[in-house]
């Protein structure tokens, strides 16, 4: 007769050993999953997974996978272990998990809501009929006749009245006939250059 698994006592047999899964940390906890064994041991109803850390040897129980251990410090390394208890005997511990730190979570970051941003359509640019420049007429520029400087010489050295002096400066007005202020009482001379 063939045993199903190492005989303990004669009221039970041992469970084999769980495998062990992944550790996640949170803020002050972890969460470790694991694989049943392929044997349960006997009696087989009633199974209870227990977790626990490493260091300070905190943990938890539960009916399966996953299981999360609460009460760990935030930023001390962690590793976990589980076994297996079948109401009578306990499976052997696991292999460790890998080591995690839990830690404070940080603020909840909610990304503001915009409403709908307008659905504008397609820009077309406007279709303009090909440019065409207007046809000037050539330009031709006035012909003015030479100017000829106004020839002063011959108000030189004419008499003048003092009403047509100005801070000592004729009025070529006033040398060209002496007409203006005759009344005046005196005369100056004009000098044009």
């Amino acid at each position: 007769m063939s045993r199903l698994g190492p005989v303990s006592s004669s009221a039970g047999r041992k469970p084999g050993t769980p495998t062990i899964g992944s550790a996640s940390a949170g803020d002050g906890q972890a969460t470790v999953t694991f694989t049943a064994p392929a044997y349960l041991g006997k009696p087989n109803s009633s199974l209870t997974y227990t977790v626990v850390s490493s260091p300070s040897s905190i943990s938890n129980t539960g009916s399966g996978s996953p299981i999360t251990v609460t009460g760990l410090s935030n930023g001390t390394s962690y590793s976990f272990t589980v076994k297996l208890s079948n109401t009578v005997l306990d499976s052997d511990f696991s292999s460790s998990s890998n080591s995690v730190s839990p830690a404070a979570a940080g603020p909840n970051f909610a990304a503001p809501n915009f409403p709908n941003f307008p659905n504008f359509p397609n820009f077309v640019a406007p279709n303009f009929p090909n440019f065409v420049a207007p046809n000037f007429p050539n330009f031709v520029a006035p012909n003015f006749p030479n100017f000829v400087a106004p020839n002063f010489s011959a108000i030189q050295n004419k008499t003048c009245t003092s009403q047509d002096v100005v801070n000592g400066i004729c009025y070529p007005s006033g040398c060209c006939g002496g007409a203006r202020g005759a009344n005046c009482g005196f005369t100056t001379t004009c000098n044009y250059s």
